[in-house]
């Protein structure tokens, strides 16, 4: 008859330890073997199965080596009492037993409820400026003027950014078992695993999600819009959630290098770029400008002067700078 078996010698035994933790293939097989052979010891084994997972996958390690030596000494120096023990001699002896259990169980668990307190890092870039960040996972994101970021300096449990404001380009390294995921201010969530895309939310604009490699999936409290591929873009309208997939426009426009485009868009949104690009204020002089339409290009090293006579030239505007602010005249909806 097989000779019953404890959680305490389960343990403390290598070879138990080797199974649960599959760090030896023959001892695997044996305790595999083990537990069809003896049906009866299955739940004794699987309760010691969850304690050495415990402590060595969670536990602080060289706290458990030290119980552990302690118990299987314990063991061994209590062997009589195995077998011979009576009456007061048994009972401390598995008393003992029962205390050093507890304290291997004890910093098992106690390492893995605690979880280490995580730095918040805010990375913000000023007007007329671009940022590249390195995130701890070894994912890039180029930040566009005017925008603020947040992120842990602990990925472990799990890639999460919050772009608060602004324009971000993530390049995402892959990760199958951890998504990566990108939260706006307003609540707008981008779920990927290893991809290109760009993400824009100033403030005031509608929500632009625009994926250049890989895959993509958008979602709000309202809306998800699943399974968003290369060239392709989701606008998210501020007021309504709605969250409306269209072609990407501008593929061949890389703010990053510092080349700006902007295709049918208000005088208003001209105004924002000009003004986080060079960092100076805009006034329409006569405010019925700001809903004109425009389409227009500069890069950004261009001398804001060399900007606004290319305006003047297509649109018949004029302008005038008075210290740090450009006041613009005209109608452009002529």
């Amino acid at each position: 008859m097989q000779q019953s078996i404890t959680t305490a010698y389960l343990v403390t035994t290598d070879s138990f330890i080797h199974y649960c933790l599959r760090t030896n293939e023959t001892d695997f097989l044996y305790w595999q073997a083990y537990v069809i052979q003896y049906p009866e010891h299955r739940s004794v084994i699987e309760q010691a199965k969850q304690m050495v997972l415990t402590m060595h996958l969670y536990g602080q390690q060289e706290e458990i080596r030290e119980q552990k030596e302690k118990l299987r000494q314990l063991l061994h120096s209590n062997e009589d009492a195995v077998i011979v023990g009576i009456g007061k001699r048994r009972f401390y002896y598995h008393l003992r037993i029962a205390v050093a259990v507890i304290c291997i169980v004890a910093v098992g668990l106690a390492a893995f409820f605690y979880k280490p307190k995580r730095t918040v890092i805010t990375v913000s870039t000023a007007r007329g400026e671009v940022k590249e960040v390195l995130l701890p996972d070894s994912s890039v994101v180029w930040m566009n003027a005017g925008s603020r970021m947040e992120y842990t300096t602990d990925f472990s449990y799990g890639r999460h950014v919050t772009l608060a404001d602004g324009e971000a380009f993530f390049e995402v390294r892959h990760d199958s078992r951890r998504p990566f995921t990108v939260k706006t201010g307003s609540g707008l969530e981008v779920k990927d695993l290893g991809t290109t895309f760009n993400v824009s939310t100033y403030a005031g604009q509608e929500e632009r999600v625009a994926v250049h490699s890989g895959l993509v999936a958008v979602s709000n409290s309202k809306y998800i819009a699943d399974s968003i591929t290369a060239g392709e873009m989701i606008t998210g309208d501020r007021q309504s959630a709605a969250l409306k997939r269209s072609t990407m426009q501008l593929s061949g426009a890389d703010w990053r290098t510092g080349y700006i485009r902007l295709d049918n868009v208000s005088f208003s949104m001209l105004k924002e770029v000009i003004e986080r690009t060079y960092d100076v204020t805009v006034v329409f002089d006569d405010p019925s400008l700001a809903t004109c339409r425009i389409t227009t290009a500069f890069q950004r090293k261009d001398d804001i002067r060399q900007t606004l006579k290319a305006l003047q030239l297509i649109y018949g505007i004029s302008s005038r700078q008075v210290g740090n602010t450009i006041h613009i005249a005209g109608n452009a909806c002529k």
